[in-house]
């Protein structure tokens, strides 16, 4: 597995992007058919819920403060599990994760390549299939969450997925930038790793039995 100081320069193409239109029902977001599993009603629900727990006002340097060393040891540990090869142990993970500093909104802004940590989840397995390529941030109301690569080895976006946004939201006790799905009740939440790469984890009501995506974005 490419740990995240080894940045892939492979599809960067950035030119000539096309919204990605599939008929194929993504398992990854809709697990046999989320209409039927979830009503508009209750995923609407979720989806307030959601936006309930954004924070107003007040950034990650306001509300903690990092030692150093601590941070630093939680980096190396990151990278040093997503080196290795087979399954990654999830509890083991998300350890090191809530260790890790938060991140700012801003730093987002371009094209990031995705990268999944091997936990065991489904949905490691369904990027693979999806060709996930990793998101574009224009900006923190205009996100592409979810971009492929088409038959020409392109970024897309995937439409069908729609568009998402970023706010600075608490998690696991600690208010960093959160990507939120506009059509989906879905938050990734993101941690710092270095100037050029970011840990994520997946926080959705979706798929409550396969426990956290966690993934990884290194910027283009």
């Amino acid at each position: 597995m490419r740990g995240p100081q080894q940045t892939s320069d492979a599809e960067n193409a950035k030119e000539g992007k096309k919204p990605l239109k599939t008929s194929r029902i993504l398992g990854f977001f809709r697990p046999h058919h989320t209409s039927r599993l979830f009503p508009k009603r209750l995923v609407h629900q979720h989806c307030f819920q959601l936006q309930a727990w954004q924070t107003q006002g007040k950034g990650p340097d306001e509300t903690h403060t990092f030692k150093t060393d601590r941070v630093s040891s939680a980096v190396a540990k990151f990278i040093a599990l997503t080196k290795q090869s087979g399954h990654i142990d999830e509890q083991e993970l998300e350890k090191v994760f809530e260790k890790l500093a938060p991140v700012s909104p801003d730093v987002f802004v371009g094209e990031w390549q995705g990268h999944s940590v091997d936990t065991g989840h489904p949905g490691v397995a369904k990027n693979k299939e999806l060709r996930w390529a990793g998101k574009t941030f224009r900006g923190v109301d205009d996100v592409d969450p979810m971009v492929a690569l088409d038959a020409n080895g392109k970024r897309v976006w995937m439409e069908e997925i729609g568009h998402a946004r970023l706010r600075e939201v608490k998690y696991k006790g600690l208010v960093s930038t959160a990507m939120i799905y506009n059509q989906y009740p879905i938050i990734d939440h993101f941690r710092r790793i270095n100037d050029t790469t970011v840990a994520g984890c997946m926080d959705t009501p979706l798929m409550p039995e396969a426990g956290i995506f966690y993934f990884y974005l290194t910027k283009l």
